[in-house]
């Protein structure tokens, strides 16, 4: 027999605003026994669903009223999220820079990364301490009879 019926536990979720871990002190069980019985009752997931979705929209709303009066970091988290199909993204400056700063300097970006990867597989091969990266460690200059 269960100590906690679902329906108590999808009105705890409610009252909770889907937080599990806050229903699951109110009505005196362990956060997991929600969880469990989540994985085993559709009704109880889609309830946690529906909460988290409705939290989920009303932040949502709050960063559009943020944009709507002009705060900076709102804008800017909406594009670097929902902006990034359109290109703005920070990871593609970042790569750019540095690989426009390599060519500048005269040193071709691509024998830096492959000397990185070596160097890498190196390391890794050291730390297995098997010498099962055959190929990479025999060309980092290692006794591969040792």
């Amino acid at each position: 027999m269960q100590k906690y019926s679902t329906d108590q536990m999808i009105e705890a979720i409610r009252k909770s605003n889907g937080l599990i871990y806050v229903a699951a002190h109110n009505i005196g069980c362990d956060p997991g026994t929600i969880y469990d019985r989540a994985k085993k009752v559709a009704r109880l997931r889609q309830a946690i669903d529906d909460c988290r979705g409705k939290v989920i929209d009303q932040a949502e709303n709050k960063l559009f009223n943020a944009i709507e009066h002009g705060e900076p970091w709102a804008i800017a988290l909406v594009l670097r999220t929902l902006g990034k199909h359109r290109g703005y993204t920070e990871k593609s400056e970042i790569e750019y820079s540095w690989r426009e700063q390599a060519i500048k300097d005269g040193v071709n970006p691509d024998v830096v990364i492959n000397e990185l990867v070596k160097q890498f597989t190196s390391a890794m091969a050291g730390a297995s301490g098997s010498g099962s990266v055959s190929d990479s460690a025999g060309a980092s200059g290692r006794d591969s009879e040792g």
